[in-house]
C-alpha cells in the first residue's frame, strides 16, 4: 500500500518536474501549490460513499463473468438490474483501478488530481498554441485553480471524480491535438493530429454523456487564430463535420436506441427547472463578479471591465447545453461544476477582459475568486458535516471485514439518529442497504440481506435468535456493533 502511495506521489512529482523544465516556471509553482493542498489537506478527509461502493461492487462483482456488463446502461441494486447511463470506459477504469487499487482511497483520488493536473496543462498549451500568448493560458489555470467550488467535489469524491476527471482531460487533449492540427504546414502532420483529436474525442464520449457537449467548444478555436494560420471559412466548417456527425449518431444511440435512466427525465415543477439553473449559474459567475469587485475602487477600471466582460459574456452561450441537462431536477450536485467549471475558465483565458492584462487587477480578481469560492464551499460541507463523513465510511469496511464472515446472512442497521438533528442519513453518508451489499461481497464474496430498522426494534432484539446476524446501531457519525 505504502509502494502504490509513493509511485502516484512520484507520477504526480514527474509531471510537475516536464512542466517546470520547460520553463513554465508559473505554471509549475501554481499546480503544486494546488496538488499539495488537496493531497495533504483534503484527501485525508475524503472516503468512498455510497454511490462509490455500490458502483465498484458491481464492477468486481459482475465483469470477471460478464465483460458485456461494461456496455450496458445497467447498474444492479438487489440483484435486479436498475437503468442507469452508458458509460462503459467509466465502468471499466473502475475495474481495473479496484483490481490495481483495492480500497486504498488515496490512490484513487490521486490519480483523479493527475488527470486534473494533464487537463490544465493540455487547456494552458492549447490557449498558448492559439494565441501565442503564455499569460493567457496562466490566467485559465489560476482562474479554475481558485475557483475552488468547480473542483473539490469531483477531486474528494471517488466516483464522481472517476467520471469526471478522465472524461475532462479527454476532451481538453482534443482541444490541445486539435489546436496542433490548426498550426500543422505539413499535410501529413495536419492529418495525424487532427485524426488522433478525433478518436481522442470519440473515446470520451464512453465516460459520460456530457462530453458531446464539447463540440461548440471548437468553434472558440477555429475562429480565433492569429493571421498565421490561412484557413478558409468553407474548410474550417468542413473540419467539424466529422464531429458532427459523431454527435447526432451518438445522441441518436444514446437518447432514442437504449434505455433512458428514469430518475433523469425531467419534471414539470417549476421549482425542479428554476433550482438547479439558478445554483449552475451563480457558481459559474462567481469568477465573473470576482473580476467586478477587483475594479469597483477604480471608476475608469470598472468601465473598462464591463465593456470588456460584455464582450466575453456571448461567448457563454456555449455553456448553455449544460443549463439544458440539468433542468428538471430538484436537486444540484456541485460534482456537476467541474466541465463547466473548465469551461467557463478556459473562455476566460482565450478571451481575456482587458483589465486582466494589468497584474495587480489579475491577483485581486483571483484573490477575490478564492476567497468567496473556498467560503461557499466551506459553509456547505460545514452544514453537512462532511468533514467527519469519513470516519463512519471507513468504519463500516472496517467492521465488515472484522465482524462479517460468509456465514453471515443478514445485517441489521438499527437508525437511531434523532428526528430533530440535522445530521445527514445514513444513506447519504455510507449508502443504501445495497452499497452495504456491495461492501460486504468486496470483503466475503457474499451478498446477505441488509435491513434498516428503527432504534425502537432494539428493544425486541433479546428475544429474536441473531444466529449469522450482525447487528449495527447509527448515531452519526459512527456505528456501534450490538452484540
Amino acid at each position: 500500500m505504502r509502494h502504490s502511495h509513493r509511485s502516484v506521489l512520484i507520477e504526480g512529482i514527474t509531471l510537475l518536474k516536464v512542466i517546470k523544465n520547460s520553463q513554465q516556471s508559473s505554471l509549475f509553482w501554481v499546480l503544486a501549490i494546488f496538488s499539495f493542498i488537496y493531497l495533504g489537506i483534503a484527501f485525508p478527509f475524503s472516503y468512498f460513499r455510497h454511490d462509490d461502493w455500490l458502483m465498484i461492487g458491481n464492477v468486481a462483482r459482475i465483469i470477471p463473468s460478464d465483460w458485456k456488463f461494461i456496455f450496458q446502461p445497467y447498474l444492479i441494486f438487489n440483484s435486479v438490474p436498475e437503468v442507469w447511463f452508458f458509460r462503459p470506459w467509466f465502468k471499466l477504469i473502475l475495474y481495473l483501478l479496484y483490481q490495481s487499487l483495492g480500497f486504498y482511497y488515496y490512490g484513487w483520488l490521486a490519480i483523479n488530481l493527475l488527470f486534473t493536473l494533464g487537463t490544465l496543462v493540455f487547456g494552458y498549451f492549447t490557449i498558448k498554441e492559439t494565441t501565442r500568448d503564455r499569460s493567457k493560458g496562466l490566467i485559465f489555470v489560476l482562474f479554475f485553480v481558485f475557483s475552488v467550488h468547480f473542483h473539490f467535489a469531483s477531486l474528494v469524491w471517488v466516483g464522481e471524480g472517476t467520471m469526471n476527471c478522465p472524461q475532462i482531460f479527454l476532451l481538453f487533449l482534443n482541444f490541445y491535438l486539435f489546436s496542433k492540427s490548426l498550426h500543422q504546414k505539413n499535410t501529413k502532420f495536419f492529418s495525424l493530429y487532427y485524426c488522433l483529436a478525433f478518436i481522442v474525442f470519440a473515446f470520451s464520449l464512453g465516460f459520460k454523456e456530457a462530453a458531446v457537449f464539447h463540440l461548440p467548444f471548437l468553434l472558440l478555436l477555429l475562429f480565433h487564430q492569429e493571421q498565421s494560420v490561412q484557413l478558409s471559412f468553407k474548410k474550417k466548417i468542413m473540419l467539424l463535420v466529422p464531429y458532427f456527425i459523431l454527435a447526432c449518431a451518438y445522441l441518436y444511440f444514446r437518447l432514442y436506441l437504449i434505455p433512458f435512466n428514469p430518475g433523469y427525465k425531467p419534471r414539470g415543477d417549476l421549482s425542479w427547472f428554476l433550482t438547479p439553473i439558478l445554483f449552475l449559474l451563480a457558481a459559474l459567475s462567481l469568477p465573473l463578479g470576482s473580476i467586478m469587485i477587483a475594479c469597483l475602487r477604480n471608476e475608469q477600471m470598472k468601465l473598462e471591465s464591463i465593456k470588456s466582460l460584455f464582450k466575453t459574456i456571448p461567448y457563454f452561450v456555449f455553456l448553455i447545453p449544460f443549463f439544458i441537462t440539468y433542468m428538471g431536477h430538484g436537486f444540484f450536485s456541485p460534482g456537476w461544476l467541474l466541465a463547466p467549471g473548465f469551461y467557463c475558465s478556459f473562455i476566460l483565458g482565450l478571451y481575456v477582459p482587458k483589465p486582466l492584462q494589468q497584474p495587480t487587477v489579475l491577483l485581486k480578481s483571483v484573490v477575490f475568486t478564492l476567497i468567496l469560492s473556498t467560503g461557499l464551499v466551506l459553509y456547505q460541507t460545514n452544514e453537512l458535516s462532511w468533514w467527519s463523513w469519513y470516519r463512519p465510511q471507513r468504519q463500516i469496511l472496517e467492521i465488515i471485514k472484522d465482524a462479517g464472515s460468509s456465514q453471515t446472512e443478514t445485517i441489521n442497521v438499527y437508525n437511531c439518529e434523532e428526528p430533530n438533528q440535522k445530521n445527514p442519513h445514513l444513506h447519504r453518508v455510507v449508502g443504501y442497504s445495497d452499497s452495504i451489499q456491495e461492501i460486504f461481497w468486496l470483503n466475503h464474496k457474499k451478498l446477505p440481506k441488509v435491513n434498516e430498522l428503527p432504534c425502537s426494534s432494539i428493544e425486541n432484539l433479546a428475544n429474536k435468535s441473531q444466529s449469522n446476524t450482525l447487528s449495527l446501531v447509527w448515531r452519526f457519525p459512527e456505528f456501534t456493533i450490538l452484540p
